[in-house]
């Protein structure tokens, strides 16, 4: 990260933080060896949470770190799907424990790490006391960021946002930072330059950080790293020797075109291609369902309707209505206004 980001807010989603910082210390949580009580000390995650913060700061940068809320109704069905891997994969760690593989079981465990409402507290504690802005969203954090980057700085908004979470892409965040590291180095995606096919550098942040979509599993069984667009939409150094128009992508890593589409063409094709709220169609990855949207003047909908008719794709009956309601879900969510204080 270079100064250029001098005099920003940035809106940082919490979780993703307290996820991160929690991987130093996953065997202790899971094993009840909560040693940094003992000393009197903050835990590891909220150490990792705080000097993420201050090397914000040090940028010249404010940040402003939003935690999740209650949980939110259209998101029970992945919150179920999540719940029971982390228990499947808690389970293996014991019993790699067991049989005297720590290594082993802490990798499980950090694969079954659970935020928990009082790790949330320590951090917040922390926060007050370092004199760090944050602000505690109705549900989701992610809904929370958005409003914040779409507001100006007179009603508290932010510039920027930092996460690991690319659904923000779908609720249309225009600059979204993901993997800061320890030294400021990032990647950074710019919606708009995402809809005008311009290509991305990565690592620092520099002046030259154009985006683009590449298509890097298009499979059947897509992992939480691949389900949608934002988890495929990666920073290549050089950028791409040209743009596909106007079809998918003409080989597995090759840019899509987003030609003439708008936001709300992208956040249909975003909540079809796999999101919080909604599964993606089995066998419909985001190169497969772009193309079915670009052919359908990119109208999701339309698109949903077609592969209803084509006997190789199962589209469950009902699942046009899920898709409109998570549509619906991503552009009407209940946020905290930070100025007027109220929801």
């Amino acid at each position: 990260m270079t100064r250029r980001g001098a005099g920003m807010r940035a809106a940082v989603d919490a979780y993703s933080w307290l996820h991160k910082g929690a991987y130093s210390c996953a065997l202790e949580l899971q094993t009840g060896n909560h040693y940094w009580r003992k000393q009197n000390r903050d835990a590891p995650y909220v150490n990792y949470c705080i000097h993420r913060a201050n090397m914000l700061k040090f940028f010249g940068i404010d940040p402003v770190i939003v935690f999740d809320g209650d949980r939110l109704p259209a998101k029970a069905s992945e919150e179920g799907t999540r719940r029971q891997r982390r228990e499947e994969a808690k389970q293996k760690g014991r019993e790699r424990l067991e049989q005297g593989n720590r290594e082993g079981a802490t990798f499980m465990f950090t694969q079954s790490l659970d935020i928990s409402p009082s790790m949330a507290l320590e951090l917040i504690t922390a926060l007050k006391r370092e004199g760090i802005e944050f602000v505690v969203a109705p549900y989701e954090a992610d809904a929370q960021i958005a409003h914040l980057a779409k507001q100006s700085r007179e009603n508290g908004g932010v510039d920027v946002v930092f996460t690991e979470d690319s659904d923000l892409i779908a609720y249309g965040c225009e600059r979204v930072c993901f993997k800061l590291d320890k030294f400021g180095a990032c990647k950074e995606v710019l919606l708009e330059d995402v809809l005008m096919n311009k290509t991305t550098t990565c690592g620092e942040m520099t002046d030259n950080n154009d985006s683009q979509i590449t298509v890097e599993n298009d499979g059947t069984n897509e992992s939480d790293e691949n389900v949608d667009m934002k988890k495929t939409a990666t920073k290549k150094k050089g950028g791409a020797k040209s743009a596909s128009k106007g079809k998918g992508s003409r080989g597995a890593n090759s840019p899509l075109s987003f030609e003439k589409w708008n936001h709300d063409d992208f956040l249909g094709l975003c909540a079809m291609s796999g999101c919080d709220f909604l599964e993606n169609v089995r066998n419909v990855g985001f190169k497969k369902a772009h193309a079915f949207v670009n052919k359908n003047n990119r109208c999701a909908k339309t698109a949903l309707e077609m592969m209803s008719k084509d006997p190789k794709i199962e589209v469950p009956e009902d699942y046009i209505a899920k898709w409109q309601k998570a549509v619906y879900t991503f552009k009407h969510a209940l946020i905290y206004d930070i100025k007027e204080k109220k929801l």
